[in-house]
């Protein structure tokens, strides 16, 4: 056999690694990270990365000569590692994702058509204060926003610390303004 078909019998070997890997790296869904958070944005982007690096580790050890059997070994070991941390950073992002902690959301001050804001006002008790609270960015694209207000505007029920609203469904259309509140900020 020569050095040539060596080299294609090695990485036809390795073909459903890779095949595995690429499934891997296509569910770390690293082009959709619109909505999420700086940081879950960076561990994602470091999934990514990790993935692609043992990739090229495998496809290059498996066109290494048959001479070349140790440079091998030690390129599917650094593989093996590089695919270690990114399993377990895609695993990491399959359990932060669906529980909304990596969603990245803005505080906003709100401003309602009237009419919205009289029903707004009914329900939670919020006459005359300003509305504030968080949502998520790019909730606007949507047909309705879920705005959680902040402490402030929540109305207690009762002793027991019962508010009477604490998330809101509010239709984007209702919707006149929004000022973006940040840290220092406070509603006046």
């Amino acid at each position: 056999m020569g050095v040539r078909s060596t080299a294609n019998a090695g990485l036809a070997n390795t073909a459903p690694i890779l095949v595995a890997l690429f499934a891997a790296l296509v569910a770390t869904d690293p082009f959709n990270i619109r909505g999420r958070s700086h940081w879950a944005t960076a561990l994602n982007e470091a999934a990514l990365v990790f993935w692609v690096v043992t990739i090229v580790l495998v496809i290059w050890s498996g066109m290494l000569k048959e001479d070349q059997g140790a440079r091998a070994t030690r390129y599917r070991r650094v593989a093996i590692g590089c695919g270690i941390v990114a399993a377990a950073l895609t695993l990491t992002m399959f359990v932060v994702v669906p529980t909304g902690l990596a969603d990245d959301k803005d505080h906003f001050e709100v401003t309602l058509t009237p009419a919205s804001r009289a029903a707004l006002d009914e329900l939670c008790w919020t006459t005359g204060q300003p509305i504030a609270g968080t949502m998520k960015t790019g909730a606007l694209e949507g047909q309705f926003v879920v705005l959680t207000l902040d402490p402030s505007v929540r109305v207690p029920i009762d002793s027991h610390g019962d508010v009477r609203c604490d998330s809101v469904r509010i239709p984007v259309d209702s919707i006149l303004a929004l000022r973006e509140l940040h840290a220092k900020t406070t509603p006046h």
